[in-house]
């Protein structure tokens, strides 16, 4: 089997993807040091980096988090999200809790876009759909409680 005759019919879909991922960079990530500082301050800096930087550990004692705390209480530690645990393990800190809310607000709108393009509608029109839920007001309003637009994604 070729490669090629594997990704030729999805060269669309590639493409849409890439596109929302870029669009997600230019709308919440655009104008900010993406190394150094956290996409969401306040909750993001708080709770966020700190809950990320404990998944790249697969212990049930988060010490970062309000002077010690269990992980197995609270479901917004999201301690066995594999994208959270992935993306901590490669790119650690700051940087990846960045990468890690670019990803999911890319995801969000490329979804949308399937379900859209599954019901039939045209590529502009899935594309403009995907674009609206990407930027939605609960998305958005959302990030620095990273739990809420994740579970969005994969509604």
């Amino acid at each position: 089997m070729n490669i090629k005759n594997i990704i030729y019919p999805y060269r669309i879909n590639i493409g849409v993807f890439f596109i929302f991922l870029f669009m997600a960079y230019i709308v919440y990530g655009h104008g900010i040091n993406l190394i150094n500082f956290a996409i969401a301050p306040g909750d993001g800096l708080i709770s966020g980096v700190p809950q990320k930087i404990f998944n790249s550990s697969w212990s049930l004692w988060n010490p970062y988090m309000q002077g010690g705390t269990s992980a197995i209480k609270d479901i917004g530690f999201q301690q066995l999200y594999p994208p959270s645990f992935l993306l901590m393990k490669i790119i650690p800190r700051v940087f990846g809790y960045n990468i890690y809310i670019l990803l999911h607000y890319g995801c969000a709108g490329f979804f949308m876009f399937l379900f859209l393009r599954k019901m039939r509608l045209e590529i502009f029109a899935a594309l403009a759909g995907g674009i609206i839920y990407m930027m939605c007001g609960f998305i958005a309003g959302h990030k620095g409680h990273h739990a809420m637009p994740t579970s969005a994604v994969w509604i």
